[in-house]
């Protein structure tokens, strides 16, 4: 049953992207007409909700004359077949001059509503939140700033018109009805953008305001307090002085590591002890993006945390978390709404929090540098300005260290692979001699070496170097392993009654790598000639099956000779060419 409900949400999904799919190949273009197929469907339904508030109203009686309802119903009613022919016409591509048509007909349309229904006194002043923001949305967005103020200008001129031509301005629209297109498009507005845009509008204007008071009063107080900001500012440099001279040195001495682990187990440590940090730990993003891994940490609770396998879920569970999933730094402090964060009993004295993303080659975050301590609000903006660079410093050693084992691994692979290829070709060569390759030079002469007179090569697999032994009987054995590609494939054994020098040793461990060289040169030259001599036999049998046919097209065109005329034999042309 949940397997069926899934399925049919999936099936809901995609035919909702198919139908308001734009076919359009800039991805951008796409984007923003998909975006106008959506909101030509809500002003579908606005205009229909529009269409029965109107109806509502004139059944209801609220209009004094009857007509005038209608008309209020005609006026929305006209934007439910535009924005239909909208929604098809932006389907087919043509999305800018739909767009920017549909806008400026929405504010022509709403203006004429206002001008017939009661002018300045008009509750469709209220509709004009729905043009401004389709012109900031799909024409550019200082295009509802403009509209905005095209709103006001037209709202003057109203005011202008009606005080001079009628001596004032005086309401023609019932209480009762005045009240009820209010709430009515004041609700319907509300749902459609008053919410968000509104928010953003005032929020907007109460951080100018706010930033506005602040520079005002530290214009008045920079005269008065130069000197000492002037000191405060220059004991902030040497302080972040230091502390970019430190962080260099962190990162050179963070760099110069290879081993992952113990790049990460030093990097906590020295942040900790040369920074003044209570708790320093890094966390790894796994491959599913899912959880963000503790790796390293510096504290006793740290240590605690990784030995159970700590892990948060990334966008889930505290700032780690945050951080990881949106790849921005976040700061926490003690208190307010940031005091949930506090609640991790290995770290119960955590005052104050910072964490930044460890992200790779500029887009990818791959970890996150976690910093803690028992200081109150220890961390400002700038710190974290400062603090990212030896997080940036600490996400390219990774990377390094990554690629280090990545290329490492590679070559590590392919030495296995040149290796077996090399010790397969050996096989093949050996198995063309039935493996008999073993020779025995005594007084002068040399014999086939037979299978139990070569144990020692079995002795020799083991061996990387020239190596001397002495026989049960007495004799003083030299045993030079043959190797190709790092692997034993033979063994020159030497014996005598004395002692080996080293001068012989060192000969015999020189004949043996030009021997190596040698066999292995022979093996390909013999390889080469293989194939030549493959090659030259296929060439040879398809010279030969080219003659056959030929020769049997040549009967078979003599036998289709016809007779002449005369009676006489005349030869078929082809025949005759050839």
């Amino acid at each position: 049953m949940m397997k069926s409900r899934t399925e049919r949400r999936a099936a809901i999904a995609a035919a909702w992207e198919r139908f308001v799919a734009v076919d359009v190949v800039d991805d951008e273009e796409a984007r923003v007409g998909r975006l106008f197929c959506v909101m030509m469907v809500l002003t579908f339904g606005l205009a229909l909700t529009l269409v029965l508030i109107f109806v509502i109203a004139t059944l209801r009686g609220m209009f004094a004359d009857p007509w005038l309802g209608w008309l209020g119903t005609a006026f929305p009613l006209v934007f439910v077949p535009l924005s239909v022919v909208s929604f098809y016409r932006a389907k087919r591509g043509y999305v800018s001059s739909t767009s920017r048509l549909f806008v400026w007909l929405n504010f022509i349309g709403i203006a004429l509503a206002v001008l017939v229904f009661d002018g300045v006194n008009s509750p469709g002043w209220l509709l004009f939140f729905w043009p401004v923001t389709l012109a900031g949305m799909f024409l550019r967005p200082v295009s509802s700033v403009r509209m905005a103020c095209g709103v006001l200008l037209y709202y003057a001129a109203l005011v202008l018109l009606a005080n001079n031509l009628f001596g004032g301005v005086t309401s023609s629209l019932s209480f009762e009805l005045f009240y009820y297109l209010i709430r009515a498009f004041g609700l319907l507005m509300l749902v459609a953008t008053a919410g968000f845009v509104t928010y953003l509008s005032m929020n907007s204007v109460r951080q100018s305001l706010v930033r506005t008071q602040q520079i005002s009063r530290d214009l008045r107080g920079t005269q008065r307090t130069l000197e000492r900001r002037v000191a405060e500012r220059t004991d902030e440099l040497a302080r972040r002085a230091e502390q970019f001279k430190t962080i260099a040195e962190l990162n050179h001495a963070i760099a110069s590591i290879s081993d992952i682990q113990q790049l990460l187990d030093t990097a906590v440590h020295l942040i900790a002890e040369r920074l003044g940090y209570d708790h320093v730990g890094i966390f790894f993003v796994d491959p599913n993006g899912e959880w963000a891994v503790l790796r390293a940490a510096s504290s006793e609770g740290g240590q605690i945390m990784l030995a159970r396998g700590h892990r948060l879920r990334v966008g889930r569970q505290g700032i780690v978390g945050f951080v990881a999933e949106t790849g921005l730094p976040r700061l926490a402090f003690n208190v307010g709404q940031d005091a949930v964060w506090f609640n991790n009993p290995d770290l119960p004295y955590t005052k104050s929090e910072v964490s930044l993303p460890l992200i790779a080659r500029g887009q990818t975050v791959i970890g996150v540098l976690d910093i803690q301590t028992r200081v109150a609000a220890a961390f400002t903006a700038e710190d974290v300005t400062v603090l990212r660079i030896l997080a940036d410093g600490i996400a390219v050693a990774v990377a390094n260290a990554f690629s280090m084992e990545e290329t490492t691994t590679a070559l590590a692979r392919l030495e296995r692979y040149q290796e077996q290829d090399a010790l397969r070709a050996w096989r093949q060569a050996l198995s063309r001699r039935q493996m008999q390759i073993g020779y025995t030079f005594d007084s002068g002469f040399v014999y086939p070496a037979q299978a139990d007179a070569a144990s020692d090569v079995a002795t020799a697999q083991a061996m990387t170097d020239v190596t001397t032994q002495i026989t049960d009987a007495g004799q003083y054995l030299l045993l030079a392993p043959i190797r190709i590609q790092n692997r034993n494939v033979g063994v020159l054994s030497f014996e005598k009654s004395d002692p080996w020098a080293e001068e012989q040793v060192e000969l015999a461990r020189f004949v043996v790598e030009q021997l190596d060289l040698a066999l292995d040169n022979a093996r390909l030259l013999e390889e080469t000639r293989l194939r030549a001599m493959q090659e030259r036999a296929r060439s040879d049998i398809v010279g030969r099956v080219r003659d056959d046919q030929h020769r049997c097209y040549l009967a078979q065109c003599r036998a289709r000779v016809g007779a002449g005329p005369a009676g006489r034999a005349q030869p078929h042309p082809i025949a005759a060419a050839w």
